[in-house]
């Protein structure tokens, strides 16, 4: 992306896959920052956590390549500048790895808000790989 206008712009993009899962399910690396929610929006702290198979609906700072298994499948999921993300488990047999550059509402939190100057560029990808897929 790059701002072609004349002033700063705050900036934050986020993506909304979901993944068909079978059983248990697994994310590594599991170690991550949990932001910390007032009502479900993050207020700008974090705190420790260990994701663990179970109910999400949780922003995450989790910088890196990850790893999602199931016994339905083993996937990579790479990412650039895109070090959040929100775990969503709201439907069954699936679960959403949604890769975001800063948490919600970042723009009043702060968390991962990037600002670009006029005439800067930043650059977003991210990229998901099937390592195993079963019948």
């Amino acid at each position: 992306m790059r701002n072609e206008g004349e002033r700063r712009a705050p900036l934050v993009v986020g993506t909304h896959p979901y993944f068909l899962v079978r059983g248990n399910w697994s994310l590594s690396p599991n170690v991550g920052k949990r932001c910390i929610t007032r009502e479900k929006i993050p207020t700008g702290e974090t705190e420790d956590f260990v994701i663990l198979n179970g109910e999400y609906d949780d922003c995450f700072f989790l910088p890196g390549e990850l790893t999602l298994s199931s016994s339905y499948s083993t996937l990579r999921i790479e990412r650039e500048n895109m070090d959040f993300l929100q775990l969503f488990t709201g439907v069954p047999g699936a679960l959403a790895i949604e890769p975001m550059s800063g948490a919600p509402d970042a723009y009043h939190n702060g968390l991962g808000l990037k600002v670009l100057n006029p005439g800067e560029e930043v650059r977003f990808w991210f990229k998901v790989t099937v390592l195993r897929l079963t019948d």
